[in-house]
């Protein structure tokens, strides 16, 4: 895992310090595993501080977290700062439940979360409460993936049946469509734009290219970006 980093340097000398030269680092962090996922700190005091997910085919999985020391540029496994805070299992029944595909946290209200599983369903958890607000039938099939819009209330999805659908938690009873892909190739992840709510990204399994949509124009992407040479697995805005 590299974090590329670019910052100005002046120079001790009088025709350095007038020149300001832009340096450009490379920080490397090797895991003693297969690195699955991560993301940053949206901390402002911790602008170098990001979480990984291991890719172990057991059941010791585990999240660390990294913070770069910017003074010998290395990179320090944060020890014992992870703990469980809930555990969320909408199954009665049972402690298993139907594996998940994704996560996302709502940006307006932290205590909500909204997941989404392999049965079909989205569900929307209160994780102070550590109970499920609502779990919904989604798609068709497997759903890939949820993401919430930079507003408290509506959420999306994309699923194996080739659709994004968006829902409206204040009204559940209906759902919108707004893209379908050619010959229903699934869906695996999109992403909502942070700066402008009425766009978001997604892209087909096993394709190179991202297809963006507005939905207040849905069926038809508004772009298509290639610049890829295999299939894609993430996008972000």
């Amino acid at each position: 895992m590299e974090i590329q980093n670019s910052d100005e340097k002046k120079g001790a000398g009088a025709e350095e310090s007038r020149d300001t030269k832009e340096k450009k680092e490379i920080y490397t962090y090797e895991a003693p595993w297969l690195v699955y996922g991560m993301n940053w700190s949206v901390r402002e005091d911790k602008r170098f501080r990001l979480a990984i997910g291991s890719f172990v085919e057991e059941y010791n999985n585990k999240v660390e977290i990294l913070e770069l020391d910017e003074e010998n540029g290395k990179f320090k496994v944060e020890e014992d700062r992870v703990s469980m805070e809930c555990l969320l299992n909408n199954n009665k029944n049972s402690e298993f439940c139907a594996p998940l595909t994704s996560f996302d946290w709502n940006g307006t209200d932290p205590s909500i979360i909204g997941t989404s599983s392999i049965d079909t369903t989205c569900t929307i958890w209160n994780v102070e409460t550590n109970q499920a607000k609502t779990q919904l039938i989604a798609h068709d099939k497997e759903v890939y993936d949820i993401a919430f819009a930079p507003s408290p209330d509506v959420f999306a999805s994309a699923g194996a049946d080739g659709s994004v659908r968006m829902f409206d938690l204040r009204s559940l009873e209906h759902s919108t469509i707004i893209y379908e892909s050619p010959n229903l190739v699934p869906l695996l992840r999109l992403s909502w734009n942070k700066q402008d709510p009425n766009y978001l990204a997604t892209f087909l399994m096993d394709q190179n290219h991202v297809v963006v949509l507005d939905i207040r124009s849905p069926a038809e992407p508004v772009a298509e970006l290639k610049g890829h040479h295999q299939p894609i697995n993430s996008v972000a805005w």
